[in-house]
Formats: C-alpha cells, structure tokens, sequence
C-alpha cells in the first residue's frame, strides 16, 4: 500500500485533513485605500474589518500568494510594492520600482510578478527582487491578468488587449478594444472574458486562435469580473459613478440572470476560494459589499477606507505560515508534468512536502525526512491543477502541477 493510499483509507488522517481544511479555509482579504494610503484587512469567515496597516503613496493594485503567505501591494504614485507578512499583517518589506505602477500579477509558483508600467510590462524576479525582462508596449496598461497555467499575460489598456507569451515574453497578438479593465481566464487557459468598459459589453477572448467576439452587451460601464468555480456564470462589478451594481451572467445562454445592487461606484470584484460569497470594491462608496451568491443577495456591506481599489487579485487563501519572514523561494523541478499519478523530484533535501487545491485547501502534507529524492502519489486526485509547497528550513519550494485523468 503506498503513502497517498494509507492517507486516504486511515480514518484518523481523513480527521485531521478535515481540520486542516477547516482551518485553510479561513482566508481574508486586503483592499487598497488609495486616498488614505492604507490597506484595509478583512476577515471573511465574520465579514469583519479586522483591521488596518498604513502603507505608501497611492496604493491601488494588489496580489496574493498562498504559498508565502505574502500580499504585494502596488502603490502607484510611490513606484513601490508593499509586502505584508499575512501571519502578522504588518509591511516586512519594500520594494522600489522606480515607475509609474499600472497593473499586477503574481505567477502561481510565487517565483514572478509581472507589473504594469507606462512603457509596457516588468517582470519582477522575487527570488532577488530584480527586474528581468521588460517588455515594451505601444499603450498604457490598465489591468493585469494572468492565465492559470502562467503561460499567458492579458494587458488591458484604453485602445486594446495585449496577449503576451510568458515563456517567450514576446507579444503573440493586440485586439483593439474601447477602453479595458478587468478580465479573468477559464481554468484550462483557452478562453478569457474582458470588461470593455467603453463599449458597455462583455467580449470573449479565444486565446487559442486569438479572436475576440462580444459576448454580452448593455451592461453599463463594466469594471470587473470573475467566474464562479464551474464557470456557468460571470459576475461583473459596473453601473458607474451612481448606484453600483453586480451583474449575474449564464455563460451557456449569454443572459442576464440578475442584478444585485451593491455600493457606490464597484471597481474590482472577487469570488471567495468556497465560491459561496463575491466581493465588490466601491471606490466612491468607500465600501466593500459581500453577496451572498446562493440566494444573490446583499449580505452586508463593510466600510473601510478613502477611496478604495483592489485591481488584481486581492482574497488570500491560506494555506499555513511559512514559519520563517526571511524565507528563499525557489522552483522544485517534479516530473512528469503533467502527470496522470506519480511524481518524481530529485536532487533537493526536503523536510516535508504539501499539496494545495488552487483555492488554498491542504489536500496532503508528508514528512520527507531531508530526502534528496522521492515520489508524490497523485493516482486518486481529481483532474485539476494543485500546488505543492516543499519547505527546507528557511527555504520555501514551489511547483504548479497539472493532473490529467
């Protein structure tokens, strides 16, 4: 019998995978104050600000990474990132850009931010902070958004749509559009949704073929948008600078199911890791709203600070402390990947191993006992991509895998 099998067939361990999914399922989320220039924290099991850390100049785009526990806060006037330790919700660091800062986006494996600027796009090398590669753009980013795989980078702006190659770095197309914001990628990269604000309609994006068709019109002044988790529905954040609202999509029919009124003015929108809750930020409203997606109703709505923003990817899944704020990640090299069961590393001395689901649940933590090689059974894990955070002392290792049937 191997190690995943007794996992799965031991009582006693299918318990304690319940706790630790009970506890990794606490997340929280960091919204932007770009006139305070603080960052609001919210707890999203209460739906309570817990509380707030000041920040630098202008903070207004945001992204997560599980596998840190870090949140990375892009303040625009100031050229910087803030780092919060997300175990002590305080700034650890700061990382001067010395541009304009005009997007974000954090791979999976926690290896790279790419970050919008006047000229293009930056790719940020967090394993020393350093910026390697630039890539330059004929129009001025507006939002961010990475694929799940990592291997495509949308950059919206006023005039188009720019699909980048993240292997390469090299532009593969630009489609014009009328004034871009949000977009968000399905969970197998082929196709991403994009809120052109300026036409008041939704497009979809093949991003196999590279063509863009609309999908949805009269959806006044869209923002934002994301999808639930089996993607038969859009939420979008619009209605402009009056009452806001959060527009309820089915994807099989292009339809409006409903509309929800939420807060004054709703830029950025998220759906929480559980899929149950979506979350409006209101910039002229000062607010965040809290739907409650079952019944798509208004649950509640929290006040937080002056003229919030949260362009990106601002809910935290947790999935346990890094043990250590000065922390060195790196890349574990598994194969083969994709895989349809067992996997293989090699060549690092390992502590102990975890395998996460996207949304930040712990699925199986092993004790490697400091071996330089070994194997992860993923035979019984459904189809999907996971995570697999590695730790050695005070070094963090990370993968993105994807499991095939």
């Amino acid at each position: 019998m191997n190690s995943m099998t007794q996992l799965i067939s031991s009582p006693v361990l299918l318990l304690a995978i319940f706790f630790s999914l009970k506890i990794a399922s606490a997340q929280k989320a960091y919204i932007p104050n770009t006139n305070s220039n603080t960052v609001s924290i919210i707890d999203l099991q209460e739906d309570i600000v817990l509380s707030t850390i000041d920040v630098e100049t202008n903070p207004r785009y945001v992204v997560t990474s599980p596998i840190l526990n870090r949140i990375y806060v892009g303040n625009q006037s100031a050229a910087s990132l803030s780092v919060i330790d997300t175990d002590t919700d305080t700034v650890v660091e700061t990382i001067e850009i010395d541009e304009f800062i005009r997007g974000l986006a954090i791979n999976s494996s926690s290896s790279r931010i790419y970050i919008g600027f006047n000229a293009g796009v930056l790719a940020l090398n967090l394993s020393n902070n350093t910026i390697e590669n630039t890539i330059p753009l004929s129009s001025i980013p507006t939002h961010l958004e990475l694929s799940p795989n990592d291997e495509i980078l949308l950059v919206s702006s006023s005039s188009e749509l720019t699909i980048i190659n993240t292997t390469t770095n090299a532009i593969e197309t630009t489609l014009p559009m009328n004034t871009v914001y949000g977009t968000c990628v399905n969970e197998e990269s082929t196709k991403a949704y994009v809120a052109e604000y300026g036409a008041n309609s939704i497009k979809e994006i093949d991003l196999i073929n590279h063509t863009a068709t609309v999908f949805i019109e009269n959806i006044p002044e869209v923002e934002d948008l994301d999808l639930n988790l089996d993607e038969t529905k859009l939420y979008i954040s619009g209605g402009g600078f009056g009452p806001g609202k959060m527009y309820v999509i089915d994807l099989a029919t292009a339809s409006l199911i409903t509309a929800i009124d939420v807060g004054q003015d709703p830029e950025s929108i998220q759906i929480n890791p559980s899929g149950e809750k979506a979350y409006t930020v209101n910039f002229l409203g000062n607010s965040v709203s809290v739907i409650d997606l079952e019944v798509h109703t208004l649950d509640t709505t929290l006040m937080v600070g002056s003229l919030p923003l949260a362009w990106g990817n601002f809910i935290l899944p947790a999935i346990g402390p890094t043990r250590n704020p000065e922390i060195v990640v790196k890349t574990i090299n598994f194969y083969p990947n994709p895989t349809k069961g067992v996997l293989y590393f090699q060549e690092i001395s390992l502590e102990s191993i975890e395998i996460y689901t996207v949304q930040g649940q712990l699925l199986l933590q092993k004790n490697m006992k400091n071996q330089v090689q070994g194997e992860l059974d993923m035979t019984s894990f459904t189809a999907g991509l996971y995570y697999i955070r590695g730790i050695s002392g005070d070094q963090i290792y990370t993968a993105q895998i994807l499991k095939n049937n």
